[in-house]
């Protein structure tokens, strides 16, 4: 029930001071949804459940657009462990202000007060809280716990990216395999959580055979992601047969996918080492050599240019907006497009010459430029300066021309489903809330 009490106001009124100290000016949907999330899950966990699913989107579909898809940075560990402690709250019914607080340590920048306050309101909150003698209480104890451990990981100690991974991943991979036991157990499934021990056991067993499903990824990846797929997927379709309302099955199966499916992918989603790259020219094709999920040839069928019309001011020179090129290229049979824009701060040397592009289905992130051999300029380049004509601005460009690019390409498998699925958990959740609304409940 929503209850908009004197507590939720002074809780309102508290958080967003902290907001606007810790964040100072930070933007972008995904942070914006994850500091509304926080707030939330003080009054109403619901709310804020929804809003951490839709931060996880955003950060998902802005970071394959960029290139950059899933870094454990400490805005991703903050929209993890707040989606984590967000489900626990929510069904276990409780209302808890420590996630907000933390939210605000691990993504914004307010010092030591913003990292340790969020602590001493979490160990307050926990002690005073006595977790139902059930399986479901157990496992929101649990979630809570690790989620104040990343966040205590990110914010306090700095402990990102590859740190994070290596320090807290057993930990991390043990508690997601739990947590799936637990639901399975939730349901009453008596044998399948057993199944999930044996998946885990059979990862290990093929990891020492010889088999390396994420060849760039440590041991740790080798054996746990298999195991933590087989797991979210055998949840997902005991959710689909569970004796409840038919949006509580699609809401946990349609999650429970996703995990499974991120899982299955996630290695290539944060992990750069993943990218390949090959040098092509216009009208050929190139063998890569590489196993699935890889393409097994990129062929660059033809660059088409254009000048983009106007100029603009750049510093004490008028220079041409641009020359566009537009990468007509094919992965094995599929056909795809990338498009680069030459302008004032490529021509400058203020920027690299690259453009990064997500080809949606096909589940690859695109990244190309222009190459040259050494005393030679590329194409792009030189087209641009002709447009710039005798610019003081710019050195003067080599005559010899050479028409190669770049082509990297990181597969990200299972992105598309895993961000289609994670949009309708979000878009359930929040026609669940205006229901609940509607009902007075």
């Amino acid at each position: 029930m929503l209850n908009v009490d004197r507590r939720a106001l002074v809780w309102t009124l508290l958080y967003s001071s902290l907001a606007v100290i810790s964040l100072r000016g930070a933007a972008g949907p995904s942070l914006v949804l994850m500091v509304l999330g926080g707030w939330a899950v003080g009054f109403w966990p619901r709310l804020g459940l929804m809003l951490f699913t839709a931060g996880v989107l955003s950060r998902l579909v802005s970071g394959f657009a960029l290139g950059d898809p899933w870094g454990w940075s400490r805005l991703d560990i903050a929209l993890a462990a707040g989606w984590a402690a967000a489900w626990s709250a929510a069904h276990i019914s409780r209302r808890f202000f420590w996630p907000g607080l933390a939210v605000l340590a691990a993504a914004g920048d307010a010092g030591v007060l913003a990292s340790v306050l969020p602590l001493g309101v979490a160990f307050y909150e926990l002690s005073r809280w006595r977790p139902p003698a059930t399986v479901l209480g157990a496992a929101g104890a649990a979630a809570q716990l690790l989620a104040l451990l990343a966040f205590g990981a990110a914010a306090v100690l700095g402990h990102v990216g590859n740190v994070f991974l290596d320090i807290y991943g057993p930990l991390v991979g043990a508690a997601a395999l739990g947590g799936a036991a637990a639901f399975l157990a939730y349901l009453r499934r008596r044998y399948l959580p057993l199944t999930i021990s044996a998946a885990l056991a059979g990862s290990i067993g093929a990891y020492i055979l010889g088999a390396r499903f994420y060849p760039e990824s440590t041991a740790l990846t080798n054996v746990l992601m298999p195991a933590l797929a087989y797991a979210f997927f055998l949840s997902a379709a005991a959710a689909t047969t569970a004796p409840r309302p038919p949006a509580w099955r699609i809401v946990h199966a349609s999650a429970f996918a996703a995990l499974g499916l991120i899982a299955v992918g996630g290695p290539y989603w944060a992990n750069p080492t993943y990218t390949k790259f090959v040098i092509a020219e216009p009208g050929t094709s190139v063998w890569t050599l590489l196993d699935p999920p890889y393409p097994s040839t990129v062929a660059l069928l033809g660059v088409d240019y254009k000048f983009l019309g106007g100029a603009v001011r750049y510093g004490n020179c008028d220079l041409p907006r641009g020359v566009e090129a537009v990468l007509r290229i094919r992965l094995d049979g599929a056909g795809v497009a990338a498009s680069l824009v030459y302008g004032p701060r490529e021509a400058l040397g203020e920027a690299p010459a690259y453009s990064v592009s997500y080809i949606p289905v096909l589940d690859h992130v695109l990244y190309v430029g222009p190459a040259a051999a050494e005393g030679r300029v590329p194409r792009v380049e030189a087209l641009y300066a002709a447009a710039a004509g005798n610019s003081t601005c710019l050195k003067p460009a080599s005559s010899e021309v050479d028409d190669a690019w770049y082509i990297g390409f990181r597969p990200v498998p299972a992105a598309t489903w895993a961000m289609a699925l994670l949009a309708v958990v979000a878009a359930l959740q929040a026609a669940l809330l205006f229901t609940r609304l509607r009902r007075g409940a």
